[in-house]
Formats: C-alpha cells, sequence, structure tokens
C-alpha cells in the first residue's frame, strides 16, 4: 500500500546513513547509533555492534539496577540513556532475544501487561505512559535490537518527550556529533581519560551537553 512512500524515503535516509562509519559496525545497523542519545551510550551500541553480544541477553547486574522480574520479562532502571521530565525510566526487555513483538507468545504478551501493572503498584502512581519501538531500525528511533519496552513516569513539572521517527534533517543533523562521538571513542581506546579535552572548541560546543546521559530523579 504505501511501497513507493517507503522505498523514496529509504532511498532518502540511506543516502544520510552511508556517510557514517564505524569499524566493525555492519552498515545494516548504522541507523541504530544514530538513534544513541548520548555519547556513554553511543560507546555502549558500538561495543555491543562490534562484539556481537546483546546487553539484554547478558544482563551485568553490577552495572543495571534490576528492580522486578517475572517470567517473562526483566525490570532496569534506564540510567544510560533516560528522558528528561520524568521521576524515572525504567526499561524493560524480554528475557529471550526476539527483535519484533510479533514475534511473542501468548504468555510473554499476558506477563508483559502483569509487568507494567506491578510496575504502577510499586511506584504507587495512577498514571504512567509506555513506549515501543518495533520491527525494522531503518524507520523507527530504536537504538536496540532486542525488543523490549521502556515504563515512563512523568514529573508534572517537565515536558516528556519520547521520540519513534525522525524526519530526514533531524537524522542529518546528527551526522557531525557522531563524528565526533566516534572520535573521542577512537581517542579512549588508545586511552585518553578525558577525549573531549582534545577537541575543538567548536566540536566541544556540538556535543558538551550530549557527554554524560540527562539525570533523573531516581
Amino acid at each position: 500500500m504505501f511501497e513507493k512512500e517507503i522505498q523514496e524515503a529509504r532511498h532518502t535516509l540511506q543516502a544520510i546513513y552511508d556517510q557514517l562509519t564505524v569499524p566493525g559496525v555492519r552498515p545494516e545497523h548504522i541507523p541504530l547509533l544514530f538513534n544513541t542519545s548520548n555519547y556513554r551510550y553511543y560507546c555502549e551500541q558500538v561495543l555491543q555492534l562490534t562484539t556481537g553480544v546483546c546487553n539484554f541477553c547478558a544482563i551485568d547486574v553490577a552495572k543495571n539496577e534490576v528492580i522486578m522480574e517475572n517470567d517473562s520479562w526483566l525490570a532496569i532502571r534506564n540510567r544510560i540513556a533516560p528522558r528528561g521530565g520524568q521521576l524515572t525510566q525504567i526499561v524493560v526487555p524480554l528475557k529471550r532475544h526476539i527483535e519484533d513483538s510479533i514475534d511473542l507468545t501468548d504468555k510473554e504478551t499476558l506477563d508483559q501487561q502483569r509487568m507494567y501493572r506491578c510496575l504502577r503498584m510499586l511506584f504507587g502512581v495512577s498514571c504512567s505512559a509506555r513506549s515501543i519501538r518495533d520491527g525494522d531500525v531503518f524507520f523507527n528511533a530504536k537504538s536496540m535490537l532486542h525488543f523490549h519496552w521502556n515504563f515512563h513516569l512523568p514529573s508534572g513539572v517537565g515536558k516528556v518527550e519520547v521520540t519513534f521517527g525522525k524526519e530526514p534533517k533531524k537524522i542529518e543533523k546528527k551526522l557531525p556529533k557522531l563524528r565526533i562521538f566516534e572520535k573521542m571513542r577512537f581517542w579512549a581506546m588508545t586511552g585518553v581519560l578525558d577525549p573531549w579535552s582534545r577537541l575543538s572548541p567548536e566540536e566541544f560546543e556540538l556535543i558538551k551537553e550530549d557527554i554524560e546521559p540527562p539525570k533523573t530523579v531516581g
């Protein structure tokens, strides 16, 4: 039904994605990097994509705060890529590796709703939000292949924005930042402890707000 529109959009976006090359990252996975929100998250994703080790398949409990689980899902406090305007954000990955919700079993679907209900009860709230980016990475704004969803608890005093898709000009605007991130990552791999200090003033100005993840209350 939308073949023509999809092909035109794919051609436009591919021309942007082709301008970023990262050693060891397959071309079809480059769009994932355009959806990383800060330098720390970018480095985590490059490591995952170059090693083939899925972070959600091998949760490091020393680095991740698992607050709840059931037979199908884990609930982890999001410290690496939270959105602003909320008290907390929980990322909820499926325990087995799939990339699309159409592959969920009936039990996993039921356990998903049970997890959501339990999170609402845990935080004692009467309202919250869920976000899911599903399927093909090329068009949506997900940064992880492993299927998961996010539980958002708005603060009530700030705007919470969750992106599900981006227009080409926004994606193209991200390209210079990613090139700087890659330069910093290379320096860090050579032993430089503060790679941002080697950037030009113009480069640092462009990424200074995106070196570390934003803070949430809890």
